[in-house]
């Protein structure tokens, strides 16, 4: 299984539209504006990602063309960069997906910036489509896009390098930029010196912290990493992941947790062959009243091997199973937010 940081992925509280241009418009050019957000697509339930195609909450599916290396569900569909596995497209360019096809949208993101509002309006990230230095690494820029209207909202190198006397790729190895998240009304972004929070609405940008010093205690960082809501949505349960063993659910009436169950058997695999195998899960949201969600880790004892499978458990039976078609594992959505699976229940 292919996943992301903590394997995380946050999901959205409301419908999103979604893109009603064809796979085969002409892409923008970057900064110049991208196509206004039209249909909808479901970005609520459990959203993941296996070869291609992107599952979402309400059973269907996108199909984005190619192999999925990290996408978002924003309004105006899934916003992709592909696994085009290839050493001359280190940053591919970034496609919209929806029912109606693909297009792309001239910028190249880093895959692991791509982060959302949390009204999935606004998408943040960092672009590395523009000017390159002396040994063809691409400067990075902080990117804000208004999904609903296609408006660029702010876009700088401001603090990230000088193509012209630095080396790119040292000082990004050193201090690499990133994306620290998005709140209502600001992106974070870092840079190889300094926190800077740029304004969704007007785009204007203010340092907010010295990188080097730290911002781990700064309350808009808190607010940003806070943990996965554990609690069912009608409040009548709450996870428990003891430091080993199985999760729990605990009922909020009082009684004794539910301990969940999962074998290898669920999973379709035999504990036996071609070695024996460990098992471990944790859980951290849930689906609805009655379904939590989570990850498996699936190792095997001779060589290290790992796969990584979605599973939900159910109360107040306990049982637990993989979700079909991530045996293997599957992409899950980015998040700044950390977690595993983090879905936004379906009413």
């Amino acid at each position: 299984m292919t996943t992301h940081r903590t394997v995380l992925p946050a999901l959205a509280l409301l419908l999103v539209p979604a893109l009603a241009a064809c796979g085969d418009d002409p892409a923008p050019e970057a900064g110049s504006g991208w196509p206004a957000a039209e249909g909808t697509v479901e970005a609520r339930g459990l959203v993941w990602a296996a070869g291609p195609t992107i599952h979402l909450g309400d059973g269907t599916t996108l199909d984005a063309g190619d192999p999925v290396r990290a996408f978002v569900v924003g309004e105006g569909g899934a916003y992709v960069v592909p696994d085009t596995r290839s050493d001359d497209e280190t940053w591919p360019e970034l496609v919209r997906v929806d029912g109606q096809g693909r297009q792309g949208l001239g910028v190249h993101a880093e895959p692991d910036s791509l982060s959302l509002s949390p009204d999935r309006r606004y998408l943040a990230f960092l672009d590395h489509g523009g000017e390159r230095d002396a040994y063809d690494t691409p400067l990075a820029e902080a990117v804000v896009v208004d999904l609903r209207t296609g408006r660029e909202v702010h876009r700088s190198a401001e603090g990230m390098g000088d193509p012209a006397t630095d080396d790119l790729a040292d000082l990004y190895e050193d201090a690499p930029p990133a994306v620290l998240g998005v709140s209502a009304d600001h992106a974070y972004f870092l840079t190889p010196g300094e926190v800077v929070a740029v304004e969704l609405a007007s785009g204007e940008a203010e340092v907010v912290s010295d990188a080097n010093s730290g911002y781990d205690d700064q309350p808009w960082y808190a607010a940003l990493s806070s943990e996965p809501e554990l609690t069912s949505p009608g409040g009548a349960w709450t996870i428990r992941q003891p430091p080993r063993g199985a999760p729990q659910l605990v009922p909020a009436a009082g009684g004794a947790p539910v301990t969940t169950r999962l074998t290898a058997a669920d999973l379709g695999v035999d504990p036996l062959e071609p070695q024996p195998r460990d098992l471990g899960w944790r859980l951290d949201s849930w689906l609805d009243d009655a379904t939590a969600a989570g990850i498996a880790t699936v190792s095997a004892s001779l060589d290290g091997a790992q796969t990584f499978p979605l599973v939900t458990c159910t109360v107040p039976d306990g049982a637990c199973r993989v979700v079909p078609g991530t045996e293997d594992g599957a992409i899950l959505p980015e998040s700044r937010a950390g977690g595993a699976v983090v879905p936004t229940p379906l009413p």
